[in-house]
């Protein structure tokens, strides 16, 4: 049998903060804590974790408020784009926390990502946002200057 083909899904804090905040669900939840925490979900909790964001509803989100609508738009958009990588059991998804990558010798992240076709990195749309403030304390706000720090990250 053929392997799978396999693909490296680094994420920002600001996705698992999104997903912290809007968790409707106890698994959500803890999945987003092991994101942080532990920096890395292996293809068998990833798909775990888009089945759990399949499940929220976003009336219920709606209900909740604007935010929580935002909150649950940023995890639909993760979950398709997720879902689609995989490609109905084709592709192998991991997903590692960019901090946690950069926390790693260069050797070892070398070799570890050395194991993987491609490397996608993400991070929450601000384009799909309404403005806020500049005084906003969301995790889904940004600066200018972190605007220009976009695709200076190189592993």
């Amino acid at each position: 049998a053929a392997s799978k083909e396999r693909i490296a899904f680094v994420y920002d804090e600001a996705v698992v903060s999104c997903l912290m905040m809007g968790s409707q669900s106890a698994t959500l939840k803890k999945l987003s804590v092991s994101m942080y925490e532990i920096g890395r979900l292996r293809h068998l909790t990833v798909q775990k974790l888009c089945h759990e964001l399949g499940t929220l509803d976003r009336n219920t989100a709606a209900l909740a408020g604007v935010e929580f609508l935002e909150y649950y738009d940023q995890g639909a958009a993760l979950r398709r784009s997720l879902v689609s990588l995989q490609d109905d059991g084709r592709r192998l998804v991991d997903m590692f926390r960019q901090g946690s990558l950069q926390n790693l010798d260069l050797k070892t992240r070398e070799k570890l990502l050395s194991r993987y076709s491609s490397i996608l990195f993400v991070a929450p749309s601000q384009a799909l946002l309404p403005r806020r403030s500049s005084s906003s304390s969301s995790p889904l706000s940004s600066s200018r200057d972190d605007e220009s720090a976009e695709g200076s990250v190189v592993i």
